[in-house]
């Protein structure tokens, strides 16, 4: 009882450890943005790769003219939406009226659990 208890708990450790870590692009592959969408082929716990996809407007907004964690829908007052490697690339609008190349660290907050692209 006791190993399997010890067992459970290490496959925990693992689990939290995963969902915590980001770097997405350390196990995924093809990938590609397509409007605020971002896709890629996922490796699962089993080390098979399967289609992935998030939006990144439920969680990225522009920050007069700069792409920032915790707003939304960036892609309403970006243009030029990029990505280079885990980079996100945008001119954004600032509040005058002016554009701002901006960029942003998509490993810093986007996980892959299992073949499923998640928001950290």
């Amino acid at each position: 009882m006791k190993k399997v208890i010890i067992i459970a708990a290490l496959l925990c450790t693992v689990m939290v450890s995963q969902a915590t870590a980001g770097n997405f692009s350390q196990t995924c592959k093809n990938i590609s943005m397509k409007g605020a969408r971002l896709t890629a082929d996922c490796k699962t716990m089993n080390q098979q790769f399967k289609p992935a996809a998030i939006n990144l407007d439920m969680a990225i907004g522009n920050l007069d003219g700069a792409l920032s964690w915790g707003d939304r829908n960036f892609s309403h007052t970006c243009k030029h939406i990029r990505l280079k490697r885990a980079s996100l690339n945008a001119i954004c609008e600032r509040k005058d009226g002016s554009q701002n190349r901006t960029a942003l660290n998509l490993d810093e907050r986007i996980d892959n659990l299992d073949g499923v692209l998640k928001f950290d």
